[in-house]
């Protein structure tokens, strides 16, 4: 064996017990947290809020300097709390319901906590909120003796138009679930604590 052929061998060993050393080391490991901090909640939201009230005027210039916000199921309480002048987390709440000239609340989910307060199976600790095609088509459902009362209230072809949206939105989680050749797609989102 010549001196190259030998140490290029040699080399070959060095690297391949390297490499496994290095992954070895490179093991996930479950770890606490490394902060106090939790995912988002709802003073994030009222956040973003005032940044897209700020945008909007700037950008469409409104003649009376304000906009008009509108709160749509969840985003109602979100809407709600962008409005609450005494924000104890978000100072200048009065500043920006000065740039608002209505609101608007449909199907609006009231009556849950604006405050964060330690629930007794503790915050969510994920960071994404995973949903399935059947999740999706799950939430337009209503009670049995509702759903008989109100019959048609599910626009045909709706849940699949909404479904494709959500699809289209996640080029990654469209390819998550089912199998590898026949995906049946996942909606990501955020997970919020409220």
């Amino acid at each position: 064996m010549t001196p190259v052929r030998a140490s290029r061998q040699w080399l070959r060993g060095r690297r391949t017990s390297s490499t496994r050393r290095s992954a070895q080391r490179t093991r996930p490991v479950r770890r606490a947290h490394s902060s106090n901090y939790r995912f988002g909640h709802i003073d994030l939201w009222v956040r973003d809020i005032r940044q897209v009230i700020d945008d909007a005027i700037a950008r469409d210039r409104p003649s009376d300097g304000k906009v008009t916000l509108l709160g749509y199921s969840l985003g109602g309480q979100h809407v709600g709390r962008t409005l609450f002048a005494a924000n104890p987390v978000l100072p200048g709440g009065a500043a920006v319901i000065a740039k608002v000239n209505r609101a608007v609340f449909a199907e609006s989910i009231f009556g849950t906590p604006t405050e964060e307060v330690t629930p007794t199976t503790g915050f969510t600790s994920f960071p994404t909120n995973l949903t399935t095609r059947s999740d999706s088509d799950s939430t337009w459902a209503m009670a049995p003796e509702r759903d008989a009362a109100c019959t048609g209230h599910i626009v045909p072809s709706s849940q699949q138009q909404l479904w494709m949206q959500l699809m289209e939105e996640d080029r990654l989680g469209r390819r998550w679930g089912g199998d590898r050749d026949h995906p049946t797609g996942v909606s990501r989102a955020p997970t919020f604590s409220s």
